[in-house]
C-alpha cells in the first residue's frame, strides 16, 4: 500500500530485466502516484518487446508531463527494437507524437519533435512543419534538426523561414537541415543563405554546399 515500496519494486524489476514482470509493471502505469508510474516506465524501457502498444500510447496521455516524456522515450525504444529498420512505425505513435507538439510543456513539445525525427519517416507531418513557429527556440531548433533527418523536400520553405529566425542556433540548425535534403530547392536555399547577414549562417551554408559535392 506504500507508494515508495511500489516504486522500489518497479525499479528492482527493471534491474532484473525479467519479461515475466511486464504485466505487473504495465499495471503500475495506472498507479495514482506519478513517481511510481515513472519508475514503471523506466523499468519497461529495459524490456520493450513485450510491452503492449496500447499501454504505451495511454501513458503518453498521462496528466504529468514527466510521465508523458518517459512514455515517449519508451515508445521510441519500442520502435527501434522492432526487426525491420526500414518499416515506418505504427501510425498511432506518429499521431501521438504529433498531438504532443501542442503540449503545454516546452520540454514535452521538444521531445515530441525529436521523436518524429527518429521515426524513419519519409514525409514531414504537417504538425511538425507548423511547430517551426513554436514560441520556444529549443523546440524550433529541434524542428530544424528533425526536418533534416526526414529529408522531405516539402520542408524547404519552412527551413528557409527558419534561416531568418531570431535565434542563432535555430538559424544554423536550418542550414544544417537544408544540407541533408537532396533536392534542388534545398540547394538553391543554401546558395541564397550565402547572402545572409549572419556570418555564422554564411559559413555554415558554404560548408554544407562543399559537403554536397553538387
Amino acid at each position: 500500500s506504500d507508494a515508495e515500496v511500489r516504486m522500489a519494486s518497479a525499479q528492482a524489476l527493471g534491474s532484473l530485466e525479467d519479461k515475466r514482470a511486464v504485466p505487473g509493471l504495465v499495471a503500475l502505469l495506472k498507479d495514482g502516484n506519478r513517481e511510481v508510474r515513472q519508475s514503471a516506465l523506466s523499468a519497461l524501457h529495459s524490456m520493450p518487446e513485450g510491452v503492449p502498444d496500447d499501454a504505451v500510447l495511454s501513458a503518453m496521455n498521462d496528466s504529468d508531463p514527466e510521465v508523458r516524456e518517459a512514455a515517449m522515450s519508451l515508445a521510441l525504444n519500442r520502435i527501434s527494437s522492432r526487426e525491420d529498420d526500414e518499416a515506418a512505425p505504427d501510425p498511432r505513435y506518429i499521431a501521438a507524437f504529433t498531438r504532443l507538439l501542442g503540449d503545454a510543456s516546452a520540454d514535452t513539445r521538444q521531445q515530441a519533435v525529436e521523436a518524429l525525427g527518429n521515426c524513419r519517416l519519409k514525409e514531414a507531418p504537417a504538425g511538425l512543419l507548423g511547430a517551426a513557429k513554436d514560441k520556444n527556440a529549443d523546440v524550433r531548433q529541434a524542428v530544424a534538426e528533425a526536418l533534416g533527418s526526414i529529408g522531405d523536400p516539402r520542408a524547404v520553405p519552412t527551413l528557409k523561414e527558419l534561416l531568418a529566425d531570431g535565434n542563432a542556433d535555430v538559424r544554423e540548425g536550418a542550414v544544417s537541415a537544408l544540407g541533408e535534403i537532396r533536392d534542388r530547392t534545398a540547394l538553391e536555399a543554401l546558395v541564397g543563405a550565402l547572402k545572409s547577414s549572419d556570418p555564422a549562417v554564411r559559413r555554415s551554408a558554404a560548408e554544407a554546399l562543399g559537403q554536397r559535392g553538387d
